[in-house]
């Protein structure tokens, strides 16, 4: 489906991507949840079907029943970022708390951004900063360049220009 959503070696069909995806939705089994996370990604994003924001989050609610934690992730950013009907953005950044897991960088720097930036919680500097440092442990470059914003603006912590550009400077070196 994907395949001729995006062209990659057919000729760009919506309607073709549409029935190959309508034949793995057929396919899917209850307690696949990975494959429940991918069919709402795939919603989400508009991969073989017409982007759908309320399926997305339908079988994201799924997976995440399942115990998905990147359902549970990727429902989370959905609610934070935007309005879902019997969600509040508390709810939105508990479940970005709970889907913290060792492998992955986002959630930690989501919830550094949420903390920095006071929108959804209250400014906590030093829980932003404590959250970006777990995402640069994980090699996320955009918590490199955050930490570098906070040493800039002095924010959460003491001033320090010189602080500020070793970290823009880590960033850079890795990508950023």
């Amino acid at each position: 489906a994907e395949a001729y959503t995006k062209g990659w070696g057919v000729t760009p069909n919506f309607e073709k991507a549409n029935e190959y995806f309508e034949r793995t939705l057929a396919n899917v089994e209850e307690g696949d949840y990975r494959v429940h996370t991918a069919v709402a990604l795939a919603y989400k994003r508009g991969l073989g079907v017409k982007k759908n924001m309320q399926l997305a989050v339908r079988w994201l609610e799924r997976s995440v029943k399942g115990g998905e934690v990147k359902a549970k992730y990727e429902l989370a950013r959905i609610v934070l970022w935007g309005t879902i009907p019997n969600y509040t953005s508390k709810d939105g950044v508990r479940m970005m708390e709970e889907s913290i897991r060792g492998d992955s960088s986002g959630p930690y720097l989501r919830l550094g951004m949420l903390y920095a930036s006071g929108l959804v919680v209250a400014n906590d500097y030093q829980r932003a900063m404590s959250y970006f440092k777990q995402a640069v442990e994980l090699k996320n470059t955009d918590a490199m360049r955050q930490i570098a914003l906070l040493y800039l603006s002095g924010f959460g912590v003491t001033a320090n220009e010189g602080k500020a550009i070793e970290w823009f400077s880590m960033a850079a070196e890795a990508g950023n």
